[in-house]
């Protein structure tokens, strides 16, 4: 009987995908919700910082990845163990700049 390679993950849903299902979800009710908490410039000055630092920190893990040859995807086993980075700071720098990503949607 031949066994499937014990080192991948056994990921049953992509994370990436439980933050689209939240952005999603925020567009959705804020079509039905509207709220006007901060001022209309205020919010996309906010928004748009917190878009930027989530991008570039999704981005930086990426070409870290990819610098040393390692998959991205986070249901494969991975060939090496990045350390480097944002790396030095956090254990999951793609999945912590997703969340300043998607709240800077809005």
């Amino acid at each position: 009987m031949s066994e499937v390679n014990s080192d991948a993950p056994n990921v049953k849903i992509i994370p990436p995908l439980v933050y689209l299902a939240g952005i999603i979800v925020g567009l959705l009710v804020s079509m039905w919700v509207p709220s006007k908490l901060l001022p209309n410039p205020a919010v996309w000055i906010i928004g748009g910082i917190l878009f930027l630092c989530g991008a570039v920190l999704v981005g930086s893990a990426i070409l870290m990845f990819k610098s040393v040859g390692t998959t991205v995807q986070p249901d494969r086993a991975s060939s090496r163990l990045v350390i480097a980075g944002p790396y030095k700071m956090t254990r999951n720098p793609m999945y912590l700049g997703l969340a300043p990503y998607s709240l800077g949607l809005r």
